[in-house]
């Protein structure tokens, strides 16, 4: 071995000996081999282009070579580069056949979406796949070209070199410029949201969106460094029109393999609060979203499996449905370094290292649900799961694994279109009972402002929902809600906050013999000392306090739970003020209050 040079894209890199010039792939496998009857090659070097690479013998001589027969697939379609000016398109399921040539050198050519972006040394041609007769194309710049990167969306196209991003429609209609400061672009949505990675801090990650020739900026800062972002490419229809267009995901590898999905909306991309993040999966290899649907696929580390996330914002939507909603792949063929080429329709590519293609189908039923969710129709979706809970009779029944993960599915995409009688059959259905019942306290509340909060708190956004009952004057709700998770402090201070504007409370309350003998050695006025302990005025402090000792009186009787030393020092704020009230409320008979809407709701300004 007398020399090695990398392509700038990091791609492909070549190998020298003696008699010999290799090609290899970014993974190690060979690709070609020419066998030279020359002196000995000393060095080789890439053009900046990728397209020519330059040897230099012992004797002083010096060769150029090119890269030729390049495929690119996508769906049925595939793209040869057989010269360095021209292509050949071949459509699988017809035998169609065209050679597209060019005057000028070919430097990179793409296809994906239905079109085939070609970009020579002075002109860019947009192919539509039905269409080759009449591209679109325009001229381009030569500082446009310096180590180009086509990537493409579904509405949007972008040229990348190291100093800017070129956005362009697929007429060929120029965007907008976004430029670069030593950062690498990964991806394109088609709303034109960019993440790129920043190579002097790979850690942080940037989002730039533009839509109508407005931008914005916003960073999520990841602990370690990362290596792969890959942006959902879902085609929305709602696009088309000037709506919203609701959250966007992204999913990102980072240094020890772990796999995260960010989320973010386009209408609020102000701060980086507004970015979430959650950990899916650790040791994974590589990742993909479905061209169409917002469906996500990774393949593991050391195993011979793939993963589909049917939907990755359950992870946002609710938790318990994380593991319920993957399916998994399995096949002895992949191999350790199998890398994933697209994800398409219910077909997947793999490409093993020996760059060998390997085609794994996803059940069908999972493509129709997706459908049914972009064109809302979820109650066909209802319709479809039933018909697969039947399909355990007949000869070829759907697994039942499969089965349970479209409900899951189906459960968190009715439930954030919020159709709440949909969401219901479909937590029904995989016994999700709790979910089931507060669904249907929901639909009993008659103000939209409670169920959206109440929406809120089904999501486990609790700080969010906390908020909006203040704001709204729902003291006593977001109090109920602090205790119902034990954040006691929490909760006492919003009750001595709060306390001035609620209206205390009247509750009966039994005497019983212990009390009352204590009454009758201490008491001048027997009669009205009953009267006072017989109906007590709680307040919201004493709500607080009441609960607090109920669940002390729970501790006490399980051995087990022993209180740190943080918890100490909180409950000594409580017990302080237990001692301050002279008779407590039990709990029950507050909690029997609480079942009252109309009470728990109660609004005040």
């Amino acid at each position: 071995l007398t020399s090695v040079a990398w392509s700038s894209d990091g791609e492909l890199f070549t190998a020298s000996t003696f008699n010999s010039l290799e090609l290899h792939d970014q993974f190690g496998h060979c690709l070609s081999m020419e066998k030279l009857s020359m002196e000995g090659l000393v060095s080789v070097s890439w053009s900046p282009d990728i397209q020519q690479i330059c040897c230099v013998c012992s004797s002083g001589r010096v060769l150029f070579a090119s890269v030729v027969d390049r495929i690119l697939e996508s769906k049925f379609w595939q793209v040869t580069n057989v010269s360095r000016r021209s292509l050949k398109v071949n459509n699988t399921t017809n035998e169609f056949q065209e050679i597209l040539e060019f005057k000028d050198l070919i430097l990179k050519f793409s296809i994906q979406f239905d079109h085939l972006i070609v970009v020579t040394k002075m002109q860019c041609f947009i192919y539509l796949m039905n269409n080759f007769a009449t591209p679109y194309h325009f001229e381009l710049k030569s500082e446009d070209l310096n180590r180009l990167m086509i990537r493409q969306s579904h509405k949007y196209f972008s040229l990348i070199n190291l100093s800017a991003i070129n956005l362009y429609s697929y007429d060929g209609r120029f965007l907008k410029t976004i430029k670069l400061f030593n950062m690498n672009a990964e991806s394109l949505l088609p709303n034109l949201t960019i993440h790129l990675i920043d190579l002097e801090n790979q850690a942080k990650s940037s989002s730039s969106s533009e839509m109508k020739r407005q931008s914005t900026n916003d960073q999520y800062q990841h602990q370690i460094g990362i290596i792969n972002v890959k942006l959902n490419t879902e085609h929305k229809q709602q696009y088309k029109s000037n709506e919203s267009i609701g959250n966007h995901l992204c999913a990102i590898l980072d240094s020890n393999l772990d796999l995260y999905i960010l989320s973010w909306t386009q209408n609020n991309l102000v701060t980086t609060k507004n970015i979430k993040s959650f950990k899916l999966s650790p040791m994974i290899r590589d990742i993909c979203w479905h061209n169409d649907y917002n469906l996500l696929l990774s393949f593991h580390e050391n195993q011979k499996n793939l993963s589909i996330w049917l939907y990755p914002n359950a992870v946002f939507m609710d938790t318990s449905l994380s593991q319920d909603v993957i399916l998994t792949l399995s096949s002895q063929e992949l191999s350790t370094n199998s890398r994933i080429i697209e994800f398409d329709q219910n077909r997947i590519t793999i490409e093993r290292q020996d760059r060998l293609k390997i085609y794994m189908n996803v059940n069908p039923f999972v493509i129709l649900l997706h459908k049914h969710k972009i064109e809302n129709h979820l109650d066909e979706a209802i319709r479809m799961c039933n018909f697969l809970d039947k399909s355990i009779h007949e000869i070829e029944p759907v697994e039942r694994n499969v089965r349970d993960s479209l409900w899951a599915t189906l459960a968190v995409m009715s439930l954030e279109r919020k159709q709440f009688t949909i969401a219901e059959v479909a937590y029904a259905a995989i016994n999700k009972l709790d979910k089931v019942l507060y669904l249907n306290r929901i639909k009993t509340l008659t103000s939209k402002e409670l169920i959206t909060i109440e929406y809120e708190l089904l999501c486990g956004n609790f700080e969010l929902a906390e908020n909006l009952l203040i704001q709204k004057g729902y003291y006593l709700r977001a109090i109920h809600i602090n205790l119902q998770l034990q954040n006691w402090i929490h909760a006492l201070d919003l009750a001595k906050k709060f306390n001035g504007k609620f209206p205390s409370f009247s509750l009966k309350n039994d005497v019983d013999d212990k009390l009352k003998e204590n009454l009758e050695e201490s008491s001048t006025n027997l009669n009205d000392d009953l009267k006072k302990y017989g109906e007590i005025k709680v307040d919201l402090i004493h709500l607080v306090i009441s609960c607090w000792e109920k669940h002390c009186k729970k501790q006490q009787q399980d051995n087990n739970n022993r209180r740190n030393s943080k918890q100490q020092t909180q409950f000594e704020q409580l017990q302080k003020l237990s001692n301050e009230i002279d008779h407590i409320v039990d709990w029950s008979r507050i909690e029997e209050k609480l079942q009252q809407d109309s009470f728990l709701y109660s609004q005040y300004s």
